[in-house]
């Protein structure tokens, strides 16, 4: 069981949020998505039920937090690449392999249930990736791309040469 208490009440609400989306995945991970319940997250938690319905009414809705934090973070991270010193091929290059990186490393850590269920319409209407790509997401050139071993594989020496 997590210690949950911090100095503030803020800290306390947040690290207690944190808490349920965190412990909402891991469980979900083990057992598959259609076995996890607020009861088990609650228990697992560490907190009572009462209180895991006063952060979240249902576990989809927490589902839906921890996708949205990690498509966030992840763009987070790779608008940082974008805007780093070096090169235009220096910038594309690392935001190429980063996102190459996320994509692969996400493969195989969601059973179908999940996947399904994360990527259905409704909730990607906000189109994280059209917001990064403008227009379209990125999957079909960053497949080519993890095909091609990165992005000197399909682009070459001239990866680098699009100015700086």
């Amino acid at each position: 069981m997590p210690k949950l208490w911090t100095d503030t009440i803020e800290e306390h609400r947040q690290r207690v949020r944190d808490a349920i989306v965190e412990t909402t995945a891991e469980l979900i991970d083990e057992r598959g998505l259609l076995s996890v319940t607020m009861s088990a997250i609650a228990e697992r938690t560490g907190i009572g039920r009462a209180t895991l319905y006063k952060y979240f009414r249902d576990v989809e809705t927490i589902l839906l937090t921890w996708h949205e934090e990690k498509i966030s973070g992840h763009l987070e991270q790779l608008a940082r690449l974008a805007r780093q010193p070096g090169t235009s091929g220096e910038r594309v290059t690392a935001v190429l392999d980063a996102y190459a990186l996320m994509r692969h490393s996400s493969r195989g850590q969601h059973d179908t249930d999940l996947a399904a269920f994360l990527h259905r319409g409704h909730h990607l209407a906000s189109g994280h990736g059209r917001k990064f790509v403008g227009g379209s997401g990125p999957d079909g050139w960053v497949a080519e791309v993890e095909a091609a071993g990165g992005v000197e594989g399909v682009f070459g020496e001239t990866a680098g040469v699009a100015g700086g």
